[in-house]
C-alpha cells in the first residue's frame, strides 16, 4: 500500500497532477503564528521520484515562513477535465538549494515554472526592477538561490467526484493516513467529513 494515497485513489490524482496539457493550479493554505489561514494559489505536480507533491516558492515568501514553523498545509484542486475535486491535508518538507542533494529536484520544478515567472525570479535575484529587460548573458534554465520547493506528504484525502446531471449522485469519500495504513470510507457530498 502506498503512502501517498490509497491505491483506489491513486492513479486519478497523479493523472490530475501530471496532466501538462492541463495544468493543476491549487489553492494551498497554510497558517501563521496567529493561527490565521493564509490561501494561495500555487502550481502543483506530482513527483514520482518523491511519491510526493510539490510546488515551487521563494525562499522569501510568506508560505515558506509559515511552513518552517508549522510543517502541514491543506490543499484543494478542482480538476474540471476529470469533473474530482481533491483537497488534501499533507505534511510539508521545505527543498532548498543549502543541500546538493536537492538540485535535481529544483532544477526539474525550475524548468516547469513559466518563463514570464523564471524571469522574475532572475531579475529579482539579480537585485533588478522586475520590468528591467534580462541581461543578454542570462541562461533561463538555471534555477535560482531564491527558488525552493515544498513537498507535499499528505495524510488525508478528500474525494468528490461530480456527476454533472445529477448533484446528488455524486460521490465523497475520505482517506485518513494512519499508522502507515489508509482508512477509507464513503462520506456526504454535502458536509464531506
Amino acid at each position: 500500500m502506498s503512502c501517498f494515497a490509497p491505491e483506489k485513489i491513486e492513479k486519478p490524482i497523479i493523472r490530475a497532477f501530471t496532466d501538462l496539457e492541463h495544468p493543476a493550479y491549487c489553492q494551498i493554505a497554510t497558517v501563521d503564528d496567529n493561527n490565521h489561514p493564509h490561501v494561495r494559489t500555487v502550481h502543483v505536480h506530482y513527483l514520482k521520484d518523491n511519491n510526493a507533491l510539490a510546488f515551487s516558492t521563494h525562499i522569501q515568501s510568506s508560505k515558506w515562513e509559515h511552513l518552517k514553523k508549522h510543517p502541514i498545509l491543506s490543499g484543494c484542486y478542482y480538476d474540471e477535465y476529470r469533473l474530482i475535486q481533491f483537497r488534501w491535508l499533507a505534511k510539508t518538507e521545505l527543498i532548498d538549494v543549502s543541500d546538493p542533494k536537492n538540485q535535481k529536484l529544483l532544477d526539474q520544478l525550475w524548468l516547469w515554472m513559466r518563463k514570464d515567472v523564471r524571469r522574475a525570479y532572475i531579475l529579482e535575484n539579480r537585485g533588478r526592477a522586475l520590468t528591467d529587460p534580462l541581461p543578454k548573458d542570462t541562461d533561463m534554465n538555471r534555477q535560482r538561490p531564491n527558488h525552493a520547493a515544498v513537498l507535499c506528504h499528505p495524510i488525508q484525502w478528500n474525494i468528490y467526484e461530480l456527476h454533472t446531471e445529477d448533484y446528488t449522485r455524486g460521490k465523497a469519500s475520505l482517506h485518513t493516513l494512519k499508522d502507515n495504513a489508509w482508512i477509507s470510507k464513503p462520506v456526504s457530498i454535502l458536509h464531506g467529513n
